[in-house]
């Protein structure tokens, strides 16, 4: 049967491209570089402007090719319910096969051909094949439980490492692993924080897994998504910067996290080069950011913005008073989402959640859809000392039931991402005029010879055709 050429896409969460051209000309990005000067070079518009600039948006518009207005998804984890066909959707129709490795808010419209590893803070997308679960699930609650500042249980710690012994861990990640603990502890023993970087060895143990699978099923269309340099912008452009802000950093954070941003470019750098290497000269690579970022000034006239969180998500429901909870799982930032067994019970949650006060004001943000609830706490400035929160039975100390999570934000959203196709070979060029974000889709079916499916409505870009190659049917 005649194949298509592999085409692998490389989704790096919200990489900037001003940020790109800094390091690309300081030298630090050789590997970005090599994949640069490959390519047709685009950088991409995102159609829709805040509050509807998320990546959780703009990442499923990258792969259905419906802008917001059209798939109405505004919330991380609830991609799923779009029943409008992905790209991959599109591919397994037609008997192609596909390796969806983290994609953000991804979903199934069809029966996929291939394996799909959710992200994870999309709980209703399972695993397949099933012996992702333990990959997922760890990493789940390794997210989940260091955004709250909880552990993670020894069993599912050791079902993950037999996972991964299995499923391509290199040795040097496991160096990558041991070098992290002990920076780890020297930083501490100096009063500073290097657990930032564990974002980064997330990364590796991933691509490892990505690698594996790759090279074991020689899958026609895959994606890795990485979030890692994503989050060091969102709260450490301001070390990076520190010019740029009013509220300027101390001491200690700079010494934490002057080279976060950097780090992570640097990081990813190192993963691109290690995709070229083992997809080879003969696949297609994609890199796409779906959006970017640029440096949050908007709240240095307030004294920046915070976050804050329940100290124990499930312990600050009972004390608010919200029963018949059936699951309830921190989702980004500050927010989490709480499943309820009837819309009845998702009522009186909410009516229990937005009878909060905290300093005569309302402490929650709280939002119904059907059985669930996506809750966030309201207070983004520093909490004076004394606070107390207030409802329905309740007065307690703030600090006793949130905590401030670490940071303060730094970089918010911008339309703008970046887009490189590299066909080989054929000539590369930079592209001076943006273009639509809901062209990357169908412009990836194009590809493979396909035409766009019918809720597809941006039009591909046009792009030297990759030779097509031989394999025995």
């Amino acid at each position: 049967m005649a194949r298509s050429r592999p085409v692998v896409v490389l989704e790096f969460n919200e990489l900037s491209p001003a940020l790109m051209e800094r390091f690309l000309g300081e030298g630090a990005l050789p590997r970005f570089r090599r994949l640069r000067d490959a390519s047709q070079a685009f950088v991409t518009e995102a159609e829709e402007r805040y509050p509807y600039l998320e990546p959780w948006v703009q990442w499923l518009t990258v792969h259905s090719g419906m802008n917001y207005r059209e798939h109405g998804v505004h919330h991380l984890g609830e991609g799923h319910r779009v029943r409008a066909k992905r790209v991959w959707d599109v591919l397994s129709d037609h008997g192609y096969a596909s390796w969806i490795c983290g994609s953000m808010n991804a979903g199934l419209a069809s029966p996929l051909r291939g394996a799909i590893l959710p992200d994870p803070w999309s709980p209703a997308v399972e695993p397949r094949p099933r012996e992702l679960a333990a990959y997922f699930d760890f990493v789940s609650a390794m997210v989940h439980g260091h955004a709250s500042g909880g552990g993670l249980a020894a069993r599912r710690a050791l079902r993950f490492a037999a996972f991964m012994a299995g499923h391509g861990l290199g040795a040097p990640t496991v160096a990558g692993v041991a070098a992290q603990l002990v920076e780890e502890r020297l930083a501490a023993r100096r009063g500073l924080d290097a657990g930032w970087k564990r974002a980064c060895v997330l990364d590796q143990l991933q691509l490892d897994l990505f690698r594996s699978l790759w090279l074991r099923d020689r899958p026609d269309f895959a994606t890795f998504f990485s979030n890692s340099t994503a989050h060091f912008q969102h709260w450490h452009w301001r070390n990076l910067e520190p010019e740029r802000f009013q509220v300027k950093p101390t001491a200690r954070e700079q010494a934490s996290y002057a080279g976060a941003v950097r780090h992570g470019y640097e990081r990813m750098d190192r993963l691109v080069g290690e995709v070229l290497d083992f997809c080879g000269d003969d696949a297609v690579v994609v890199l796409c950011t779906a959006l970017s970022q640029q440096p949050c000034l908007v709240y240095e006239d307030e004294g920046g913005r915070v976050n804050y969180r329940p100290r124990e998500l499930r312990a600050f429901l009972a004390r608010a008073g919200v029963a018949g909870v059936l699951a309830a799982e921190p989702v980004m930032d500050e927010q989490f989402r709480i499943r309820f067994a009837g819309e009845p019970e998702a009522e009186r949650g909410l009516a229990r959640l937005s009878a909060l006060s905290t300093g005569g004001r309302g402490l929650m943000v709280v939002r119904r859809q059907g059985t669930e609830l996506l809750a966030g706490c309201a207070v983004h400035e520093p909490v004076p000392a004394g606070a107390r929160v207030a409802g329905e039975g309740l007065d307690v100390p703030f600090e006793e039931l949130l905590f401030r999570l670490p940071g303060m934000k730094s970089g918010m959203h911008h339309p703008d991402g970046l887009l490189w196709i590299r066909v080989p070979g054929c000539a590369p060029r930079v592209h001076p005029e943006k273009v639509a974000l809901d062209r990357v889709a169908p412009t990836l079916l194009g590809l493979f010879g396909l035409p766009p499916a019918a809720t597809m409505r941006g039009a591909p870009l046009e792009l030297p055709r990759p030779g097509r190659r031989r394999v025995a049917a």
